[in-house]
């Protein structure tokens, strides 16, 4: 009697032990599926850092490019002042002449 449960245990454990091994075949399909996507991320993530370091250059370059248009802009706002004033003063000094040579003139 004592065989017979002997090779009854021995059934068992194979049976127990083919179990484990398809678990560990299940656990390992689903171990590399995660890696495959795991590694399907990681490509799209590198992807996208390209492209963000990619946009953050063209950022900075335009920043550059914004600033020097504004001093460029105040120059010509600068200069702009001058010429009205420019402008004022000579308009007044020909209204002036004009003015006064019809004072001597009559």
């Amino acid at each position: 009697m004592g065989e017979v449960l002997h090779e009854v245990d021995f059934s068992q454990l194979k049976i127990e032990n083919q179990q484990y091994i398809e678990k560990i075949d299940e656990r390992n399909q689903e171990l590399l599926r995660l890696k495959m996507m795991a590694g399907s991320t990681l490509q799209v993530l590198n992807a996208y850092k390209k492209k963000l370091s990619t946009l953050t250059m063209e950022l900075d370059r335009i920043k550059v490019d914004i600033d020097a248009r504004h001093e460029l802009l105040a120059r010509i706002d600068d200069e702009t002042k001058i010429v009205e004033e420019v402008y004022i003063y000579f308009f007044t000094v020909v209204h002036n002449a004009v003015f006064c040579s019809v004072c001597y003139v009559k």
